[in-house]
């Protein structure tokens, strides 16, 4: 009787712990009549964790989803702030309107040198001693100005001589003179042979040959006295002095090199196809450094130069005073291609991709200017501007300037409408 009421006892206590354990994850374990009686309070601590982590996890999803509103609250209230503020004003900028042409004249320069129109070296013509040099180098001289002398002793004593000779022949033209007279005279009455009128004739004319040659023997002095000074044959500036005083100089050694002044002389090598359209008298601007002048075309010549295979043109200008010799100068010519295009800044343009330039345009859409892209051909540049050709038409206004402040399709305010 007690084990039977013992019996019923046990068995609710098996039953819940059976249903307890089916929950379990290690549900399908042995029995838990045949576990210790100490693993009961560990499958409470195991209850008491999943519990925890399930708060754990609605704790953080109630986070995620508070901080996703917050962020959803801060930009609505941002972008009613935006609204709020006046729009910014458009970009102003520069602008000026295509201006199609049929030509465009592309510059041709070409360097030359400037030089005197004469230039001498001055020399004697006879070989002897410089007495005196009388110009020193960078002076300017008249036309006839005396430059050097020559030691002229030796000449004037042969001057000197000349004269005793001639004294001589005179002398000896009287008695000759008197002597044929008489031969004449006792020729006529037969007192004297006709041999001896005849010998008295003859020397008669060889005293006066002898002294005709005293004559040429003296000019001939009287022109290397004169030679022995050596004047300018033209008005100019001294360049260079190769003799000093006391140096013994032979014929035709320099001793000055003189330069003409007034007009000026430009040689210039220039392009066949270039000097066929240069015309004799015409005037042409030149340009030395930052000063530009005129000069005139005096001659062609008919040859090549045979290095640079050009043909040497030959100006004349009374312009360029100021510049010394040897200047290098250059001419500037213009030569006109046919072309349809427009002169625009360099400052308007930008490289794209594949090197296409692009030109920005300006376009009234709506009453607002709205900038737009145009591709462009770069033909030639000068200076600082391009000539260039593409699809937009005459009087299409472009930004000239400041090209990195706007982009295609930006709103913008015209500070020019020319």
């Amino acid at each position: 009787m007690t084990g039977e009421i013992m019996s019923q006892t046990d068995q609710p206590q098996a039953e819940a712990t059976d249903s307890v354990d089916s929950k379990d994850p290690d549900y399908g374990a042995p029995e838990a009549s045949d576990q210790p009686a100490s693993d009961a309070p560990r499958a409470g601590k195991s209850l008491w964790r999943r519990a925890g982590n399930a708060v754990a996890v609605v704790t953080v999803a109630a986070l995620c989803v508070g901080a996703i509103i917050g962020g959803v609250m801060a930009i609505k209230v941002r972008a009613d702030a935006d609204q709020s503020l006046p729009a910014n004003p458009p970009v102003r900028v520069n602008t000026a309107r295509i201006a199609l042409q049929d030509t465009y004249r592309v510059g041709q320069n070409f360097v030359g040198r400037l030089e005197p129109t004469r230039e001498t070296a001055l020399a004697f013509e006879l070989p002897g001693t410089v007495l005196k040099v009388s110009v020193e180098e960078g002076d300017k001289i008249a036309a006839g100005a005396t430059v050097a002398t020559l030691d002229t002793a030796r000449l004037k004593t042969r001057k000197q001589e000349l004269a005793a000779q001639r004294q001589e022949l005179e002398a000896r033209l009287s008695l000759a003179n008197a002597t044929a007279k008489r031969q004449r005279t006792l020729n006529r009455r037969g007192w004297a042979a006709a041999q001896r009128f005849d010998e008295a004739r003859f020397q008669v004319a060889e005293i006066r040959a002898a002294l005709k040659r005293i004559d040429a023997s003296e000019a001939t002095v009287d022109v290397d006295l004169a030679k022995s000074t050596l004047t300018a044959p033209f008005a100019g500036r001294v360049a260079s002095r190769q003799i000093d005083e006391g140096a013994i100089v032979s014929a035709g050694g320099p001793v000055v090199t003189l330069l003409e002044n007034g007009k000026q002389r430009i040689r210039v090598g220039v392009a066949r196809s270039a000097s066929s359209k240069l015309r004799p008298d015409a005037s042409y601007q030149f340009r030395a450094g930052d000063r530009l002048f005129n000069a005139t075309l005096v001659a062609l010549r008919p040859d090549l130069d045979g290095g640079s295979r050009t043909v040497t043109a030959l100006f004349e200008t009374s312009s360029a005073e100021t510049l010394p010799f040897g200047t290098v100068v250059t001419l500037e010519l213009s030569r006109e291609i046919d072309e349809t295009g427009a002169w625009v800044p360099t400052a308007s343009l930008s490289e794209g991709a594949k090197g296409i330039w692009t030109l920005l345009t300006v376009t009234n859409v709506d009453g607002a200017e709205i900038v737009r892209r145009e591709a462009v051909e770069l033909i030639h540049i000068a200076d600082d501007r391009a000539f260039v050709r593409g699809s937009m038409p005459d009087g299409t206004q472009y930004i000239i300037d400041g090209i990195n402040r706007v982009t295609p399709g930006q709103r913008v305010a015209l500070l020019t409408q020319d």
